[in-house]
């Protein structure tokens, strides 16, 4: 899941958002997550407000990418984006502090209802704020690229969402212009990533989010994991197509999806990524119309669909495990 670049257009100073006393000013608690590379545990200031501390092995994770998530904390201030509060560098590792939300992630919200089909209404809620997020987020200039159910806090009461973890995002002066970074996780990444063609990486979250937006309201993945990289990434062949089940195979009965949800799942899943929807269109797309009034004006900073160009000097040399 992680990729190194040579790219250094993005780099900013270590100039902390709050506070001057770096991991003093915090108590870390409980280790709630950790990889190989990175663990990340609830805190708390000085003054007793709880928040999450990630810290970054700097012998692991490039320059780059951490400079890069940082770059992205700073600039990104929006209701369903986690926001990063402070971030400083200490010995061999670099620490970013973000908010505390209390809730869960939407893949342990899914393993705790079992799987069980999300009501359109609720998924809808869901996805038009996670929209939300990401057409700011792709406004300036930062393109996620390793969007998942893992990444999506959802609130205590159900209510609220936020988009988590920048640390493969990229930052963009241009978003026409097709990127060279094969970064990603298996089961949402494009099949223009798994193929290692130049990219939108606009193109490349629609695609990761139409995978949520799937299995939110079909209880499953869109596609096989062992036959996606079976094809693409070791056969070289086309990637699979989309099928859209009409009989949940827990029940026995059909799935109540409208035409409507449908139509948008199979726009965003396209395999092409020039027929591929884009995010303007998505906020007019039929399903959406009654959610509209929450999205920005666009402007000509968007891709259109046949947008083509010169490659990103963004180019990833080394990536892990998903992203063979």
């Amino acid at each position: 899941m992680v990729c190194n670049s040579s790219d250094n257009s993005s780099s900013t100073s270590t100039t902390k958002i709050n506070g001057d006393g770096g991991l003093s000013e915090y108590q870390l608690g409980k280790c709630i997550s950790t990889t190989e590379l990175s663990q990340v545990y609830m805190a708390t200031n000085r003054k007793g407000k709880e928040l999450v501390v990630k810290k970054i092995s700097t012998l692991r994770v490039s320059a780059d990418l951490i400079r890069n998530e940082i770059y992205a904390g700073k600039k990104l201030r929006h209701p369903h984006i986690v926001k990063m509060v402070d971030h400083f560098t200490e010995g061999l590792y670099t620490y970013i502090v973000l908010e505390y939300i209390k809730g869960t992630d939407l893949l342990q919200y899914m393993i705790d209802r079992q799987w069980k089909p999300l009501k359109e209404k609720e998924a809808k809620s869901i996805f038009k704020q996670l929209l939300s997020s990401l057409i700011y987020s792709h406004k300036q200039g930062i393109i996620h690229h390793d969007i998942k159910l893992e990444n999506v806090l959802l609130s205590k009461n159900r209510k609220k969402v936020k988009l988590i973890d920048f640390g493969l995002c990229e930052p963009v002066h241009d978003c026409s212009k097709l990127s060279q970074r094969w970064c990603g996780s298996f089961d949402y990444v494009s099949p223009e990533i798994l193929a290692k063609t130049p990219y939108s990486g606009c193109k490349a979250d629609v695609f990761s989010l139409g995978v949520i937006l799937y299995s939110l309201l079909f209880s499953q993945l869109p596609f096989d994991f062992n036959e996606r990289v079976n094809e693409v990434v070791h056969r070289k062949r086309s990637h699979p197509s989309l099928k859209i089940p009409e009989i949940d195979d827990d029940t026995g009965l059909p799935f109540d999806v409208s035409s409507n949800a449908k139509d948008l799942v199979k726009k965003m899943l396209e395999i092409d990524p020039k027929k591929r929807i884009s995010l303007e269109d998505i906020t007019r797309h039929s399903w959406m119309k009654s959610s509209y009034s929450i999205f920005p004006t666009f402007t000509s900073s968007f891709p259109s669909s046949t947008t083509t160009s010169t490659t990103s000097s963004a180019i990833a040399v080394g990536c892990g495990s998903s992203c063979k």
